[in-house]
């Protein structure tokens, strides 16, 4: 997903920014968002989370994005 995910940051430049987390190095932020599964997408806007996909599901990632915006 990494890749795909740079290419997806890159379209959506000025409009949205992308940040990976590491669980495993950030705890207190997996605990914060409650990430329970590999991969997540959490959709937070004016610091309140407007979104959440479990898994890889493209289409449904950029349309929770597209939604958003």
């Amino acid at each position: 997903m990494k890749p795909w995910l740079l290419e997806t940051a890159e379209k959506y430049d000025g409009k949205a920014k992308f940040v990976a987390v590491d669980v495993d190095k950030s705890e207190d932020v997996a605990s914060e968002y409650s990430i329970e599964a590999m991969p997540t997408f959490v959709l937070v806007k004016d610091g309140k989370e407007v979104g959440r996909i479990k898994g890889g599901n493209k289409d449904k990632i950029l349309s929770m994005i597209d939604e958003a915006l």
